[in-house]
């Protein structure tokens, strides 16, 4: 069903002649019949002449050559035997002669391959097949040789119907040459409706996707994978070019520019590759992706853009995407671009993490990415609030050595101003430190109440001696002097163990 609508063309040979399906074939249908014949044709002419209806359907015919082994027997031909297929050497057809070398073709091959020492039941396949190729003798048509296609290499006649449906011969062709001549006068026609020996263009064209092979077998041929073709005459298919890829895997029609988000680096793709983790295009047509700049992350492939790390910070030019180097041996933190994921996000160097957003170092600080803070000698700030900074008294660095916030000297307290106090029960060493108390160190407040003692005794009898009738008063003297003097220990002592935060 609409083979015949004009879309095809119909070339058959002897067995399909216009005759048996008229309808189907109609004007341009183009068989060939075979029409080579050779010096013994003559003998065969006379051997058809002398034959008889008798010679094939007879009895003893058919037990001489064992027509009964026949797959299809004569009584089923589709055109039987009669007297009058022998009343003439016409009668046998233009093409029996080709047939009956055929025939002689592959006995001839037979034949060889036994007397090589074959057995009977292996002269079949490819072996029958390559020794009948190999055939080289006078036949009744001629020169009897095929080709490297294994086709029979002698004169063919094209017939071709024409309007009226009229059968006639148009040109001769020529295996050995591989030319078609046309027959003086003629005329070709076509199933297109067109006429003449040119190939019309509706047959010469290609589809989309498929080139035309021009100069060697002159059919149309699928483009290789990432090339393109509209198809037509086009002798070539177009390579696609970096940034794009094929419309399809094979059979291309055109190229496609990769999306944004996806790159293409070499010629002839056929898919275009999305950008890694860490790096992003935000145009089409691109050949290559690039790096996210410092401070930003691509977490997906195929992104179009980065993502910021100071989303909502006031400061967002101190925020850098960092990773550890090792430099001469001292792991240092330094910018990274390309960063694949938000954990790569912090302060950069110089600035310090401060209530989840970032801040410049001060004084007395440094600040070497991530967000740490390292003090510097003769520095201090607590662990707690390690932005303030305090610097110690004198400048001291062997009690405020500096280091991580909250660091002093062995035994001072670290949540003293500056490292001002020892630890309790330490008292201050010459290096800065603070040491434990031996017991020379009491003996000055022994001494001390000691003395306090004799001097309220001393004051007692100086005044019970100047007025002896005052004794209770005098008394009453020395206790409130005594009383006042420990209140004055008391308030020292409170004063020494206050803790002031600055």
């Amino acid at each position: 069903e609409g083979l015949s609508s004009g879309g095809y063309q119909f070339v058959g040979c002897d067995a399909l002649p216009f005759s048996a399906a008229p309808d189907l074939l109609g004007v341009g249908y183009m068989y060939y019949q075979p029409i080579s014949t050779g010096p013994l044709h003559a003998r065969f002419e006379d051997m058809w002449r002398s034959m008889t209806v008798d010679d094939v359907l007879s009895a003893s015919a058919a037990a001489r050559y064992k027509f009964d082994k026949f797959e299809i027997p004569f009584e089923d031909a589709t055109a039987p035997l009669t007297a009058e297929s022998f009343a003439t050497p016409d009668a046998a057809g233009i093409g029996e002669h080709f047939i009956f070398d055929s025939a002689y073709s592959l006995l001839l091959a037979a034949n060889a391959l036994l007397n090589e020492g074959h057995s009977l039941g292996n002269v079949t396949g490819e072996m029958l097949l390559e020794k009948v190729r190999a055939s080289d003798f006078e036949g009744i048509s001629g020169d009897v040789t095929f080709d490297e296609n294994g086709d029979r290499e002698g004169l063919y006649q094209l017939l071709n119907v024409q309007p009226g449906d009229v059968v006639l011969v148009s040109a001769i062709y020529s295996p050995v040459t591989g030319r078609i001549s046309p027959v003086d006068g003629a005329e070709l026609y076509w199933m297109t409706g067109d006429s003449g020996f040119d190939l019309p263009d509706a047959y010469n064209s290609c589809e989309p996707g498929f080139w035309k092979d021009a100069l060697d077998t002159r059919m149309c041929i699928a483009c290789e994978p990432g090339t393109v073709s509209p198809g037509g005459t086009t002798t070539e298919c177009e390579a696609c070019p970096s940034g794009s890829m094929a419309n399809a895997p094979r059979e291309a029609t055109e190229c496609l520019a990769c999306p944004p988000g996806n790159f293409s680096a070499d010629r002839k793709s056929t898919a275009c590759a999305p950008c890694p983790v860490g790096s992003y295009i935000s145009e089409e047509g691109q050949t290559s992706c690039k790096l996210c700049p410092v401070g930003q992350y691509s977490a997906m492939p195929s992104s179009t853009a980065c993502s910021r790390c100071a989303t909502g910070s006031s400061r967002p030019d101190l925020w850098a995407t960092l990773h550890q180097v090792d430099i001469n041996g001292v792991m240092e933190w330094v910018p990274l671009q390309g960063s694949p994921d938000a954990a790569t996000c912090g302060c950069k160097v110089g600035a310090y993490s401060n209530d989840g957003d970032c801040a410049e170092c001060g004084e007395g600080m440094v600040c070497p990415g991530m967000g740490e803070i390292v003090i510097s000698p003769t520095y201090f700030a607590t662990a707690a609030e390690p932005g303030f900074v305090f610097q110690c008294f004198g400048g001291d660095p062997t009690r405020c050595p500096g280091g991580a916030p909250g660091t002093c000297a062995g035994g001072r307290d670290n949540a003293s101003l500056a490292c001002t106090h020892c630890e309790a029960g330490l008292k201050p060493g010459d290096a800065g430190e603070c040491i434990k108390c031996g017991g020379a160190d009491i003996f000055p407040i022994i001494l001390t109440v000691v003395l306090a003692v004799s001097l309220l005794a001393v004051i007692y009898r100086v005044i019970d001696r100047s007025n002896t009738a005052s004794g209770t008063r005098s008394i009453l003297l020395v206790a409130i002097a005594g009383s006042q003097m420990v209140t004055v220990f008391q308030q020292l002592g409170v004063f020494a163990s206050i803790r002031l935060q600055w």
